[in-house]
């Protein structure tokens, strides 16, 4: 205004001076769903174009928001929990004495943003007597951070290695380092001052994650955060990030077992087994996770304790494009799975919806998802034009059901969030897989909870979920799927760029906690959800070591089977090969 002549320039001069009195006006936000919201604007805009933003529309979502917010704050105390494992890495800033003295404390940290819940603050005076630090906070002010807060931050070298503990408040800060801090806190109890508040010593993850939790019929979302902050990172790696799903992946190996007459009881031999390949420099010599191999195994153990050489020899023997095919008939992409064995260890990528997608037919019982967003749409008159249409499971009879109300032909590839803009008033979900054969995969996931990797889940206190673990080479990337018959939930973490999270770090540890965080407040109050016992399943008492009909008197366990590929009653052949050497009965297993 003055370079134009509209002020003179003593006005100009006044205008400056003057004190900053505007405030940010917008409406506060209930729930912190901004990668969702991301998610609808995206989808709104491409149904009405900019008349999005003027037209007056008001959108429903699919999404809870209880369990939204859950989401949220599971995904960010789980990365910041995996965070603080592994060491402080320094202040984000340092501010010289010289420059202390010519500014204040809050224009100094003016242009360190909030991220999340996490504050920028200035250390303007550190006591290692008091044992606490003096520190200015952005929209607080002056605050105490105890040294009891600060305990966690020995210094990070690598993934695997930190410092020594620190002993007082200056092994970890110096005056004029700036940092993020935690507001609200038990700092407030541990603070010896009555005029100042208490923060926490945090730090921003540097690792990422995601959850998506759907309703397991409908494929409705009912919570997802696409990382751990939005403000920080509009990248939504719940939709977006294209990654191996590890063991998470072997339910669907299983389940293609399972359609092709083979049973939990099969057995496989885990021992040590070299591959050669042209292809590669050096031979493959897979192992499991623990460098141990077990020996004779049974297929529910096999996959409750995530044994890697048998799942390779399982897909050697089903065959691997028999297993693609089947990946194609559940609708689970593709294009990113490799044509070899290291498909059976997960080395495919899929998107964590695409997972989550994938649970969620398992989870329902075998019938078709489509995950949407978009529950309803009014116009500026409160009118609807549109609202989701009904899903319908369908056991037979489904292609005549689906041209009669309009439907697409059931065959489209799902997406992220689905295409809901020509939708029939009744989507109609085909079954892709044998009921009985999903029966006796949740079987089989669920004891992965009761005795297997995904033991932290029965924190939960329940009976009726069932899950898979998930971890890649050199812990890139961790995973937890899990379920019961109305929901499915996944849960990711790692780098945004792949690089190992630690040695110590699985699924278990990283995901499963955030998992069971959601969960508890998901669950809440829901009764118990387990998919009926279909027609044609049997249980059967069996010889563990065997896996075959265990004899009256014998030491067995009961196991579920399908009909038709129950073990036979013994015969006396049967009985003289019993009795058979040990080494006998090795060379018979796969």
């Amino acid at each position: 205004m003055r370079d134009l002549g509209y002020i003179t320039p003593d006005a100009y001069d006044l205008a400056i001076s003057a004190p900053l009195t505007a405030n940010y006006n917008a409406t506060d936000t209930e729930v912190d769903a901004d990668y969702v919201a991301e998610m609808a604007r995206s989808e709104i805009v491409r149904r009405f174009g900019d008349n999005a933003y003027t037209d007056g529309y008001t959108v429903t979502l699919t999404v809870d928001s209880r369990k939204q917010q859950t989401a949220t704050d599971a995904l960010r105390k789980g990365l910041e929990a995996y965070d603080r494992r592994h060491g402080f890495r320094g202040p984000i800033g340092q501010i010289d004495e010289d420059t202390l003295k010519e500014s204040t404390p809050a224009e100094l940290i003016l242009n360190y943003p909030q991220v999340a819940e996490l504050l920028p603050a200035l250390v303007t005076d550190i006591s290692d007597e008091q044992a606490n630090v003096q520190v200015h906070v952005r929209n607080i002010g002056e605050a105490i951070m105890p040294f009891e807060t600060m305990t966690w931050a020995r210094r990070y070298k690598t993934e695997d290695l930190r410092g020594p503990e620190p002993e007082k408040p200056t092994d970890v800060l110096s005056v004029g380092d700036v940092v993020y801090v935690r507001a609200n806190s038990q700092a407030g109890d541990l603070s010896d001052s009555t005029t100042q508040p208490g923060v926490a010593l945090a730090q921003v993850p540097r690792a990422e994650g995601a959850l998506i939790s759907l309703d397991a019929d409908t494929g409705a979302v009912q919570a997802l955060a696409g990382g751990y902050s939005f403000r920080q990172s509009k990248y939504n790696r719940a939709i977006q990030a294209k990654r191996q799903p590890g063991s998470t992946f072997k339910p669907f190996l299983y389940l293609t077992a399972l359609e092709n007459g083979l049973t939990p009881a099969t057995i496989y031999n885990d021992a040590p087994i070299v591959f050669d390949d042209s292809e590669l420099e050096t031979a493959w010599r897979p192992q499991n996770s623990s460098g141990q191999f077990y020996g004779p195994t049974r297929l529910r153990e096999a996959l409750y304790r995530s044994r890697n050489i048998v799942s390779i020899r399982l897909l050697r023997d089903v065959g691997i494009q028999t297993t693609l095919d089947y990946l194609k008939q559940l609708k689970i992409p593709v294009d990113n799975m490799p044509d070899n064995l290291s498909l059976s260890l997960g080395s495919g990528q899929l998107t964590p919806m695409e997972l989550a997608r994938g649970l969620a037919v398992i989870a329902n019982g075998g019938y078709d998802v489509q995950p949407y967003l978009i529950e309803q749409i009014q116009d500026v008159n409160g009118e609807t034009i549109y609202e989701a249409p009904k899903t319908v499971l369908c056991d037979r009879d489904c292609e005549s059901q689906m041209t009669g109300n309009g439907s697409k032909n059931g065959t489209d590839e799902p997406t992220s969030l689905a295409d809901t803009s020509e939708e029939p008033e009744v989507r109609v979900m085909p079954r892709l897989a044998d009921e009985r054969s999903v029966y006796i995969l949740h079987s089989m996931m669920q004891d992965v909870i009761r005795r297997g990797t995904g033991r932290r889940a029965q924190a939960l206190g329940r009976n009726d979920i069932a899950g898979k673990t998930g971890t890649t080479n050199e812990q890139k990337d961790t995973w937890f799927a899990g379920f019961n018959h109305d929901i499915a939930t996944t849960t990711w973490v790692g780098f945004d760029q792949p690089a190992p999270l630690g040695r110590r770090e699985f699924g278990a540890s990283t995901a499963l906690p955030i998992w069971v965080d959601y969960m508890q407040v998901a669950l809440e109050n829901a009764p118990s959800a387990t998919m009926p016992r279909p027609n044609g399943i049997v249980n059967v008492r069996i010889n563990p070591e065997t896996g075959k009909r265990a004899r009256p008197g014998e030491e067995g366990v009961f196991e579920v089977f399908k009909e038709e590929d129950a073990p036979a009653p013994l015969s006396p052949q049967d009985e003289n090969e019993r009795n058979g050497s040990a080494d006998d009965y090795s060379r018979q297993i796969f």
